[in-house]
């Protein structure tokens, strides 16, 4: 898989991330599901990254790692409190609830399309 950029899936609620999942699986993109105190070290033991798709609650922790990255656009999807990610502009777009294939399909591609602008 070296080279293919793919999704990283931050979320602690099983339901939610098999949905996430399943979307992913039939879309036929690269992923891995991890928890919050995990996805720094995707950062850093990976450049390959497409996005991040944050779920649920959103920590300090969590808009350090979007402000730190601004080269990685973020989406969101089920998020408790959006106002705490609404500042960067790397968090590019916002998952219907519930989770539609049509919908995730176009915002991967704003994702590419964010890569494909970086200098």
């Amino acid at each position: 898989m070296q080279g293919q950029k793919h999704i990283i899936v931050v979320d602690n609620d099983v339901a939610r991330c098999h949905q996430i999942e399943t979307v992913l699986s039939f879309v036929g993109e690269h992923f891995h599901v991890c928890s919050e105190a995990q996805v720094g070290q995707h950062f850093v033991e990976d450049h390959n990254i497409l996005t991040v798709i944050i779920c649920g609650q959103v920590s300090p922790a969590m808009v350090d790692i979007v402000k730190q990255y601004p080269a990685c656009p973020f989406l969101i999807h089920d998020i408790v409190d959006d106002n705490l990610l609404a500042p960067f502009s790397n968090v590019v777009g916002t998952l219907s609830t519930p989770l539609n294939y049509a919908q995730l399909t176009e915002m991967v591609h704003h994702c590419h399309q964010y890569h494909n602008k970086l200098p």
